[in-house]
């Protein structure tokens, strides 16, 4: 399954938040995978903003192959980058302000900031 087909019926689930946030975590060696997180809250200075959900994908993980951590992040941080180029931020509703991406015990990179 491609990227776009996994997290469009998820972000429609978890549509009237603020705040989203890819999951990204390493399920095996070369193997990721992306859960979807949505808050009603955020705070650029706290990436445990996170940990506060509202919705969530859960176990239906979207899972890639890649060679490394670092090259994961890059390559799944493209295909999010990506779909909001290619959608438009709307794609996540009309309250949408943030929408982040990030290892769960690492820095959040910002996809979009509506400020």
């Amino acid at each position: 399954m491609n990227f776009e087909s996994w997290v469009k019926p998820h972000i429609e689930n978890g549509k009237g938040y603020i705040a989203y946030n890819f999951n990204l975590y390493e399920l095996d060696e070369d193997y990721f995978g992306a859960e979807l997180v949505a808050s009603t809250a955020y705070d650029p200075d706290d990436d445990d903003w996170a940990c506060e959900t509202g919705f969530s994908s859960g176990d239906e993980l979207f899972e890639f192959e890649s060679k490394n951590w670092e090259t994961a992040q890059k390559e799944f941080l493209a295909m999010a980058s990506a779909l909001i180029e290619k959608e438009g931020i709307s794609v996540f509703g009309d309250k949408v302000e943030f929408v982040t991406a990030g290892f769960i015990d690492g820095a959040l990179e910002v996809l979009y900031s509506k400020n």
